[in-house]
C-alpha cells in the first residue's frame, strides 16, 4: 500500500494482502455461503495484533462490503445508522463497529475490497481498502477510501490508532456515517461519528463536510482516532483544508498586506 497510497495516508511498509471480497452487494468476509472468489476466514480476519476496543480484546475482525469492519461476527447491513447513544437500541446492527464510509456499497459492477497487514512507523498495522467501489444498484461512480488499524502496544497493552483516509467520495446512498461504536456503550468516548454523518451529501467531494478535504491531523482526507486503555482519547477538531486556489489567494492577500505596510512605513 505504500505504492498505491491515498494522498494523506500513513505509509504502510512491507504490506501483504491477506484477503479480498468477491464482487457482491451487502456481503462480508467470513461468509461461507459465498460461491465465488475469496470470502475470508469464517472466524474473522487476523489483525496480526490484539486491540482493546471498549474493554474487550479482539485479534480478528470482519470486513463488510458496505464500508466498515465489525467485531464478533460479520454484517451485511447496508442502511447506515447513527454511531451515537441510539446505536445500541438499533435492531439492525449492534455489533462493535469501525466505519470508514458506512453506506450501500455495491461492487457487482465496479470496485474491489481488499485487506492485509504491514507496518506503520515500525508498528504492526491492518488495512482495508475500498477501491473505486460503486453504489447500489450497480452504480459505476467510484468511491475510494481506506481504514487502517495501527497497534500502539508500545504505549500499553491493546492500545491502537485508527486512521481513516479518503481519496474520492462521489456518491452517498442512505446518509453515510463514519466513526466507531463499541457496541453497548451509551456514552462517549466509547462512540464517535465524524461531523457530517447521517446528512445526505455532506461527505461528497463537493459537500459541506467533504471527507477528502476535511481532517483532524492537518492532512486533507486524513482522520485519526486513538484508543488507550480500552477507551478513546478526545478527538481533535475536524477542520477543512483550503483548496490550492484558496492558498494562492491567501498568499496574494498576504503579499498585498505586506506591500501596503511597506508603503505606510515609507
Amino acid at each position: 500500500m505504500s505504492a498505491g497510497a491515498l494522498p494523506a495516508q500513513v505509509v504502510i511498509q512491507s504490506y501483504v494482502q491477506t484477503g479480498s471480497l468477491y464482487a457482491n452487494d451487502d456481503n462480508h468476509s467470513g461468509n461461507l455461503g459465498a460461491t465465488a472468489g475469496s470470502n475470508g476466514n469464517p472466524l474473522g480476519e487476523d489483525l496480526g495484533f490484539s486491540i482493546n476496543f471498549g474493554g474487550t480484546t479482539y485479534s480478528k475482525t470482519f470486513v463488510s462490503n458496505n464500508g466498515y469492519i465489525s467485531f464478533g461476527e460479520g454484517s451485511g447491513v447496508y442502511v447506515p445508522v447513527p454511531l451515537d447513544a441510539t446505536y445500541a437500541t438499533n435492531e439492525s446492527l449492534t455489533l462493535p463497529i469501525i466505519a470508514a464510509f458506512f453506506s450501500d456499497v455495491d461492487t457487482s459492477a465496479v470496485g474491489t475490497v481488499t485487506w492485509g497487514t504491514g507496518l506503520v512507523d515500525s508498528h504492526a498495522a491492518f488495512a482495508v481498502k475500498w477501491n473505486g467501489v460503486g453504489e447500489f444498484s450497480n452504480g459505476t461512480s467510484p468511491n475510494t477510501f481506506e481504514l487502517v488499524l495501527v497497534s500502539r502496544a508500545d504505549t500499553g497493552v491493546g492500545n491502537f490508532d485508527i486512521f481513516l483516509n479518503y481519496e474520492t467520495i462521489t456518491w452517498d446512498h442512505g446518509n453515510a456515517v463514519a466513526g466507531f461504536h463499541t457496541g453497548a456503550a451509551a456514552t462517549t468516548p466509547l462512540y464517535y461519528q465524524v461531523p457530517g454523518s447521517m446528512t445526505e451529501g455532506a461527505f461528497l467531494n463537493s459537500g459541506p463536510n467533504a471527507l477528502t478535504t476535511f481532517t483532524n491531523t492537518g492532512g486533507a482526507g486524513d482522520f485519526l482516532l486513538s484508543a488507550r486503555g480500552g477507551t478513546f482519547l478526545s478527538v481533535a477538531p475536524v477542520v477543512a483544508i483550503p483548496e490550492p486556489s484558496t492558498y494562492a489567494l491567501l498568499a496574494l492577500g498576504g503579499g498585498l498586506l505586506l506591500l501596503a505596510a511597506r508603503r505606510r512605513r515609507a
